[in-house]
């Protein structure tokens, strides 16, 4: 059983909310005393991308950065000074958490996705040089203020959505053009000639199968947003973090559309392929922000059920759900 602590923790694969605390002054009276009166482990987050950013760019004078970036004018070190110091009065264990370690083009289209507006994805060498670079000092700092132990990453922007237009000579092309032979051999082993039987927590069962050319059209796809987790990945791994142990968690809930299956079992597949793990999986089941949903629910039971068993296949990591906060007083927004 895994021993918590009163204030920060790693909460390995635990089911469990994670909180965004905009202002914290506002909103962790409230939070704090919620937890310890119903005996809950939370984690306490904010979006390094949007919400909460460098306590330079916080502290500059207005205009010289966008406005779209550190919104809500709490730093990464108040942020998580003001959680674990809260948390540690109060005697209860959370998860500090960087959340949504977003790599894109611009601040301002990670604001747009969440409003429903998507844009062509344009891969400017330079503009994700900054990206990562931000995300990079973002990480110093955090790691430099508390024992930040989860990591929560965003490379949806680098998913190559045009790859599914693409004709069998192309993606023959595009294969050659990025892997070399023994890598072609090696991508196409994990998956050609293989059904892959899954099992869901209500004990129902499905199997996936992937041709050649599904193959490739997956690889195209994917591999910038792989790429772009893995460096992210790895410099938290080379990072002298208080534990050997970080949780790490793949967002795909921002994407203009849900998560099929086979993408989602594609993705991780080539991820812990690459010996990188994966605490949590947020992939789109079909949610919008400030939106309720409104379809079929029997539907996204199913969907929700295959995609938690997706994630559960490799090495158990858990489903995550971010999207989907509604606008009604049934869902806590009206």
């Amino acid at each position: 059983m895994l021993k918590l602590k009163p204030g920060a923790n790693y909460f390995w694969k635990m089911h469990h909310p994670a909180l965004g605390i905009r202002i914290p002054e506002i909103f962790l009276p409230g939070i704090v005393p919620a937890l310890k009166k119903y005996n809950t482990a939370a984690g306490l987050e904010l979006s390094f991308g949007r919400e909460t950013s460098l306590a330079s760019i916080i502290n500059a004078r207005p205009g010289k950065f966008p406005i779209t970036l550190g919104h809500t004018g709490t730093s990464i070190p108040a942020f998580l000074k003001a959680a674990e110091k809260a948390a540690l009065a109060a005697a209860i264990p959370v998860e500090l958490e960087a959340d949504h370690l977003i790599v894109i083009g611009s601040h301002a289209r990670a604001v747009k996705r969440i409003e429903g507006v998507f844009e062509k994805r344009e891969l400017d060498p330079g503009k994700l040089k900054e990206s990562f670079q931000y995300n990079f000092a973002a990480l110093d700092q955090a790691l430099a203020t508390a024992d930040v132990r989860c990591f929560t990453t965003d490379t949806s922007d680098l998913i190559a959505s045009e790859a599914e237009e693409l004709s069998r000579q192309e993606l023959e092309n595009g294969l050659q053009q990025h892997l070399s032979e023994r890598g072609r051999r090696k991508l196409f082993s994990r998956y050609l000639n293989r059904k892959f039987s899954i099992t869901a927590a209500d004990g129902s069962s499905f199997s996936l199968e992937f041709d050649r050319e599904k193959i490739m059209r997956l690889f195209l796809k994917y591999r910038e947003s792989i790429r772009g987790n893995a460096r992210l990945y790895d410099y938290l791994h080379v990072k002298k973090i208080k534990s050997a142990s970080f949780g790490f968690e793949i967002s795909l809930d921002e994407t203009q559309g849900f998560t099929p299956l086979q993408d989602a079992f594609f993705y991780l597949m080539e991820w812990t392929a690459s010996g990188r793990h994966c605490d949590y999986f947020a992939p789109n089941i079909g949610f919008k922000k400030r939106t309720d949903y409104d379809g079929s629910l029997k539907t996204l039971a199913e969907r929700v059920s295959k995609l938690a068993a997706v994630a559960n296949y490799f090495d158990e990591a858990v489903l995550s759900f971010h999207s989907g906060s509604g606008s009604t007083p049934w869902s806590g927004k009206g």
